[in-house]
């Protein structure tokens, strides 16, 4: 075997493990001389215990990096949920159109009656300025979101303002502010990192 593997002939019989995965599957004195080979110096054989054996380093691996034999079906599973992901965005954008369109496309649907927007936000990632949208303006069909399995519209059939009372009106006009004046608090920071060469370490003063 030594001769062979010396002489660059294939040898078959051999039991591949990869270190240090499979370290727990291996004794002490082969454990020992496997980090003793390298690129160089492939080979080497030794007698552990009883048995006598012959050591062949195949490859090494660069950190990180899986052979495609371990990895192909996870590759491949990623590579079907991004194509479905894809899919399903063409899909919600062709069902978007038609709704705009005045077309009722065959899709899924739930209703939230007498929902208000901020609770549906909880639900489904919506951009502040599509809720501020959604609440003012004449439009009916928003979307489409990204949701957990696939993308989601939301249909406006009626809006229904509610009568508040003048400490919740101050209340949310407080909130507001504090919404616009970190807006602008953040378009400025952004803008000081695009001008200067300074780099924010976020995580060092606890930011994210």
């Amino acid at each position: 075997l030594y001769k062979d593997l010396k002489a660059g002939r294939k040898v078959k019989g051999f039991e591949e493990y990869r270190i240090p995965e499979d370290n727990p599957k291996l004794g002490e004195t082969i454990k020992i001389e496997a980090q003793k080979l390298t690129l160089q110096d492939r080979i080497s054989t030794f007698k552990d215990g009883e048995n006598y054996v012959v050591l062949y380093l195949r490859e090494i691996l660069p950190p990180g990096y899986e052979d495609f034999e371990r990895v192909k079906e996870k590759v491949r599973e990623k590579l079907i949920e991004e194509k479905s992901q894809t899919l399903a965005k063409e899909r919600a954008e062709e069902a978007l159109r038609a709704l705009r369109e005045g077309k009722e496309p065959n899709l899924k649907s739930l209703n939230f009656s007498d929902t208000p927007a901020i609770q549906i936000s909880a639900v489904i990632d919506i951009d502040q300025k599509d809720l501020i949208r959604m609440a003012t303006s004449k439009e009916k069909v928003f979307g489409p979101y990204s949701l957990k399995q696939g993308y989601g519209i939301l249909v406006i059939d009626a809006r229904n303002r509610k009568n508040i009372e003048e400490d919740e009106k101050k209340e949310i006009l407080r909130d507001l502010l504090s919404l616009k004046s970190q807006a602008i608090l953040s378009k400025y920071v952004e803008n000081l990192e695009r001008k200067s060469k300074i780099k924010i370490n976020r995580e060092l003063i606890g930011g994210s």
